[in-house]
This record gives structure tokens, sequence and C-alpha cells, in this order.
């Protein structure tokens, strides 16, 4: 009996431990796979980031301060932002937002989501908020956490 036993427990290590080394295969994979997501998630912002106003007014050309956004120019989907100098609903002056479509070029008008409800702003009701221009400066990738799915069912 305790050589069967003995037996037992042995292939039961080497069956944990064949276990364990894929497990970190496993994990190496995703980290390598997370570091080249991150990659170009970085990228796309470096590109993204280019191509937003600042404080309402376009970096590249002063000029295009009282021009209506381009695809090229327009605010990121999920910037923060504030809104100004509404009349028909004024009670939405100074509330906070986040971009959630793009810019709609024909009508000229942002989709600004609010935690209650979400409506469609014409271009000039529209200010970068101050924390999303902090935002703007820190480096980027320090913000993106990748979670594997092992850890998403883990809660």
């Amino acid at each position: 009996y305790a050589p069967l036993r003995k037996a037992f427990l042995l292939e039961r290590e080497r069956a944990d431990a064949a276990e364990a080394a894929k497990r970190r295969r496993e994990a190496a994979e995703e980290r390598v796979r997370s570091k080249r997501e991150a990659e170009s998630l970085a990228a796309a912002a470096a590109e993204a980031k280019s191509a937003t106003l600042v404080g309402g007014v376009a970096d590249e050309d002063d000029d295009a301060a009282d021009a209506a956004p381009t695809r090229r120019t327009a605010l990121a989907k999920g910037t923060l932002i504030l809104i100004k100098g509404l009349t028909k609903n004024a009670d939405l002056n100074g509330r906070s937002g986040v971009i959630a479509a793009e810019y709609d070029e024909v009508k000229g008008r942002y989709a600004v989501a609010f935690a209650d409800k979400s409506y469609t702003i014409r271009w000039q009701n529209v200010d970068v908020h101050p924390a999303q221009k902090l935002r703007d400066k820190l480096p980027k990738g320090d913000e993106v956490v990748f979670v594997s799915e092992e850890e998403q069912r883990e809660g």
C-alpha cells in the first residue's frame, strides 16, 4: 500500500508541477499580448491627442479656433467635457459629461452622456474639462489596466 501511495503522490506532484508551468507560460503569453495592446493603445492615444481640441482651440492653428471641428480636430470619444453657454437647457451649463460618440459633422454636434441622460450639443457649447486636461498631460499607458479572463472571473 505504501509504495502505491508514494507513486500516486509523486504522479500528483508531477501533474501539479506541469499545471503550474502551463499557467506560468499562459501568464507570460498574456503579458506579451497585454504589452502589445498597451503599445497599440499608446500609439492610438498619441494620434487621438494630436487630433483633439485643447481648451476649445485647435493645437495646430490658432485661426481654426472659430471653425467647426473636423474629423481630424474633433474631441475623441470618452473625453471628459464641461457644458457652457446653453440658453435652452441652461441647467446643463457647468455640468460635466463625456463625449459618447464621434463628432457629427453634418449636425455640428457632439453626443454627450451625463449621469442621468444623453444630449446632442453644439460644438461651441463644449469645453474640455480641466481634469481631462490634466489627464492628457500624464504619460500614456499608466492609466490602462489589463485584466486576464481568470482575474475577471475572480471578481
